[in-house]
């Protein structure tokens, strides 16, 4: 039987942190002991649940994520698919597969979330201040893409010195560019009727 994902309540992350550190024994976490302590939540939702929303990733994992690292990380999954493990082998030895796992769909969602951004937008509704703040950022990084294809396509020695990834990964945004600057465009006109309203 299949069971049905309902949302972690502040009660309930509470409880879960709780357990965990009750139940813990060397860091090793009898996750379906835990579970059962619930009412309908499975032995992966509560080990992903604690993991991944309540345990953050350590300082120093999230410090290994710049803009950059990020890129490679999307253009290895361009070339290669899911190959958690190949990748993390080759190209994030200091990362677990499970961590470059994370980092795609944390990348994901913030897709989901600028197509919440454009349906408030389109149906009207006034943003929040967070949503402002993920337009204006994700502008910046729209105007950052695009000058790096302008210093790729005006000058041809960087090529000769450019890391092969960010060479792939730029000629693959290349490749959506118009799908870029037509969202650029919804992003600037979302933002502008947003800071009018308020």
């Amino acid at each position: 039987m299949s069971r049905v994902l309902k949302q972690w309540y502040d009660a309930d992350k509470n409880k879960l942190n709780d357990l965990v550190r009750q139940h813990s024994l060397n860091n090793r976490v009898d996750w379906k002991f835990i579970s059962l302590q619930f009412q309908d939540r499975t032995p992966t939702q509560c080990k992903l649940q604690y993991r991944h929303v309540l345990n953050k990733l350590a300082p120093k994992v999230n410090e290994i994520w710049t803009e950059e690292r990020e890129k490679q990380l999307l253009t290895l999954i361009h070339i290669y698919g899911k190959k958690w493990k190949f990748i993390q082998q080759n190209y994030f030895n200091e990362l677990n597969p499970e961590q470059l796992r994370l980092k795609f769909y944390q990348h994901l969602n913030s897709h989901k979330e600028f197509q919440r951004i454009f349906d408030s937008a389109e149906n009207g509704e006034r943003l929040n201040k967070k949503q402002i703040e993920s337009v204006k950022f994700a502008l910046e990084r729209i105007s950052l893409i695009k000058q790096e294809l302008d210093e790729l396509n005006s000058n041809q020695v960087a090529l000769i010195t450019m890391d092969p990834l960010k060479i792939k990964h730029l000629q693959h945004v290349e490749q959506h560019l118009d799908h870029i600057q037509e969202h650029e465009q919804k992003l600037h006109v979302i933002l502008e009727n947003s800071l009018y309203t308020m």
